[in-house]
């Protein structure tokens, strides 16, 4: 059954800090079973087997693609929509060993019953056993992680859009130099009586006229 993390219901603590995680109330989500894995009976087939709980910790919804959502976060419209890495929220999860079951080909996971009415359809034939391990919320911690990827992309931008107004600047300069040389060069081969000069005299003349200017 899906669980809905509600981000209003922080438990109380001495000192509240999204850096090292808020804890939130869980009511009947604890109850709920939000993962089931299965692990081979056999030690020699399988990589490794829990002892008695078997620990996980998540930052988004444990559904495989394209299957329900398991672990879900209210929108900014107070709709239920998965929770995804960018959420800020980590939900630790402790699964229990619920029972063994049987596993064979085009079959859902067969109960002790079943297995047994399968092997009299199937004489000579064995059932492979696997462990359900059924995982439920322990803690649900809510973080800056949004806060921090929003700042994150604020910093970029504030840094895109500073050595943008830099370069524009810049650019201003080097216009207004420019102007500045070709108004100075202009006047001066007015002076002279040059009615068409070249741009290379008017630069010229232009550089001649500021430098004298600046002493």
């Amino acid at each position: 059954m899906p669980v809905l993390i509600d981000p209003a219901k922080e438990k109380s603590v001495a000192r509240r800090s999204l850096e090292d995680g808020v804890p939130l109330e869980l009511g009947e989500m604890a109850q709920q079973v939000v993962m089931t894995k299965y692990i081979s009976n056999d030690p020699m087939h399988a990589d490794w087997q829990p002892a008695e709980e078997w620990l996980e910790v998540v930052t988004a919804d444990v559904a495989s693609a394209g299957g329900k959502a398991r672990i879900l976060l209210p929108d900014e419209g107070g709709q239920p929509r998965r929770l995804t890495d960018d959420d800020g929220y980590i939900v630790k999860l402790r699964g229990t060993l619920t029972r063994l079951i049987g596993m064979v080909p085009n079959l859902p996971p067969l109960d002790e019953s079943q297995i047994e009415a399968w092997q009299e359809a199937n004489p000579g034939k064995a059932v492979p056993l696997y462990q359900q391990w059924d995982f439920r919320v322990t803690d649900v911690l809510k973080t800056n992680g949004p806060e921090g990827r929003r700042a994150l992309l604020k910093g970029e931008d504030q840094r895109r859009m500073a050595a943008q107004a830099d370069m524009f600047e810049k650019q201003t300069e080097v216009f207004q130099n420019i102007l500045a040389l070709f108004q100075a060069g202009t006047a001066a081969m007015q002076a002279q009586g040059v009615q068409v000069p070249t741009a290379q005299a008017v630069v010229e003349a232009g550089a001649k006229a500021l430098a004298a200017k600046k002493v």
